[in-house]
């Protein structure tokens, strides 16, 4: 299904289907979602950043940063949310420019990442995250005031100010820095579980 060249709706349902796949990871199978970045339809190309993103390695930053600038929003928020798990500081610029809201105008762009800056410990990410918070949208703030907590290990919520207040009187940035997770989905039992 995944190379149907005549079924935009099959080549997605493939891809999906194989990036899901546990032996995904295999060579064959990362040449062609590598390949499916390129395809005409938008939905193909985002199944296929999500494949290399589960199954990629640092080597298809390039690819993923590439994606940031697709014209379909929904291409854009795979590559962001793929970059929280590929770790490469050559994505660090692009995820910056990702946060100006005058170049990217879907919040959800912007808060995958927000989310995928929280695992670059550098003086230039903290003063672009806080000045972030300045975002008109909730859902940015919410996601850089997380990222900041994870690179600094402190909490002043959402108040841009009091975070510019810490980072000029302070020069050990990162001495209180915690491990970044990959954002996953968790849920505690049901009383019938």
């Amino acid at each position: 299904l995944a190379t149907d060249k005549y079924d935009p709706d099959k080549r997605f349902r493939g891809t999906t289907q194989l990036a899901n796949a546990a032996f995904a990871n295999e060579e064959p199978y990362i040449r062609l979602f590598e390949f499916n970045t390129n395809d005409a339809d938008p939905g193909v190309r985002a199944a296929s950043i999500r494949a290399l993103g589960l199954h990629g390695s640092p080597s298809h930053v390039p690819l993923m940063v590439s994606a940031l600038k697709d014209t379909d929003p929904g291409v854009r928020i795979e590559a962001a949310r793929s970059l929280q798990r590929l770790h490469d500081p050559a994505a660090v610029d692009a995820l910056l420019a990702t946060l100006d809201a005058d170049k990217e105008t879907e919040a959800a762009v912007r808060v995958e990442a927000a989310r995928a800056l929280g695992q670059y410990a550098q003086n230039r990410v903290v003063e672009r995250l806080i000045a972030t918070l300045r975002d008109e949208k909730l859902a940015v703030n919410f996601a850089t005031q997380e990222s900041l907590r994870t690179l600094t290990g402190q909490d002043f919520g959402v108040d841009p100010g009091a975070w510019q207040s810490w980072y000029r009187g302070n020069k050990n940035l990162f001495d209180a820095r915690r491990a970044y997770v990959y954002p996953v989905f968790s849920r505690g039992k049901r009383w019938y579980e």
